[in-house]
């Protein structure tokens, strides 16, 4: 794979919003579900050591033993975060570089409705976009310390922002795709990460 700097990757309409833009407009199916999930994300510390994060960055976007990596600690995090969110594809995974002022608004990945599921006209041909499926959860790796930039940290909004502990490299956060969030502005170093955005049925 090669590294972006920094773009939008949401394609949803409605994904881009400031944070009084989405209090505004709350979904509020999406809220219930939230209320019954045991968790808003979920992180994990430091699973992938040096040598697994080189091998991440060099591998194809479709590498089996990049996607199964990907499904197994997904599978796991899905379930002990009690989302058990019924997953059945996934985009491609995405490597982006944050660069110095680089920076990623407050947003959502995807709402898990029918207005946002892929159909013929917006997969392309891309086979990886499963058609009447919608982002479901997002799950973004660090692929390098917290120590190589300022800036950068990671925020999600709900129930109030907050900055999460991910700076150490080769750990994990999963979230559902409809929970807001951005990256701060990297201020000095580089920012690099793998974010992958996991496909379902809608929710209802």
């Amino acid at each position: 794979m090669k590294f972006k700097e920094s773009t939008h990757l949401c394609p949803d309409s409605r994904a881009h919003m400031n944070t009084e833009e989405l209090i505004k407009n709350n979904v509020k199916d999406q809220f219930n579900l939230l209320k019954r999930a045991s968790y808003t994300h979920y992180i994990v510390d430091s699973v992938f050591d040096d040598h697994t994060c080189d091998k991440i960055v060099n591998s194809e976007s479709d590498s089996p033993w990049l996607i199964d990596l990907l499904y197994t600690h997904m599978n796991e995090l899905n379930d002990i975060a009690g989302w058990k969110y019924n997953i059945t594809g996934h985009e491609e995974p995405q490597l982006q570089k944050y660069k110095v002022n680089n920076t990623y608004p407050w947003h959502r990945d995807g709402y898990g409705d029918h207005r946002s599921i892929w159909n013929e006209e917006s997969i392309a041909n891309d086979k990886l976009y499963k058609i009447g499926t919608t982002r479901k959860l997002t799950m973004t790796i660090l692929l390098n310390d917290g120590k190589d930039f300022e800036g950068g940290n990671y925020e999600v909004f709900l129930p109030r922002n907050q900055k999460i502990p991910f700076r150490n490299k080769g750990s994990i956060v999963l979230m559902p795709a409809f929970i807001a969030h951005t990256v701060e502005p990297v201020t000095s170093g580089e920012r690099h990460s793998l974010t992958t955005f996991f496909l379902g049925p809608p929710f209802v």
